[in-house]
């Protein structure tokens, strides 16, 4: 079982002899509505979105703050813990070395 084309350029350049340059163009109208429909769509949701993120900023800067409190404050706890790793892989270079 084989297929009828070889190739996509095999097909298009039968459409284009059989029907002509409309022949490429037939069925699309309802493709292109539906791109544009879903555009129009998409920039009116970008919209509103925007306009609630814009509301919502004041509580996103206090939740980034305390995000950064919090990480700030996890950094000074695990750097004992680092410092210590640290000298352990450099103790343990120094083994290898001898």
């Amino acid at each position: 079982m084989g297929f009828a084309l070889n190739s996509i350029l095999e097909g298009l350049m039968r459409v284009y002899r059989a029907e002509g340059m409309a022949g490429l163009w037939k069925g699309s109208g309802p493709s292109i509505l539906k791109v544009g429909t879903r555009e129009d769509v998409r920039v009116c949701c970008e919209r509103h979105l925007l306009l609630i993120c814009a509301q919502a900023a004041p509580q996103a800067a206090v939740t980034l703050t305390a995000y950064e409190i919090v990480l700030g404050l996890l950094i000074k706890m695990a750097s004992p813990v680092l410092e210590i790793e640290k000298l352990h892989d450099s103790l343990d270079a120094k083994r290898k070395e001898a």
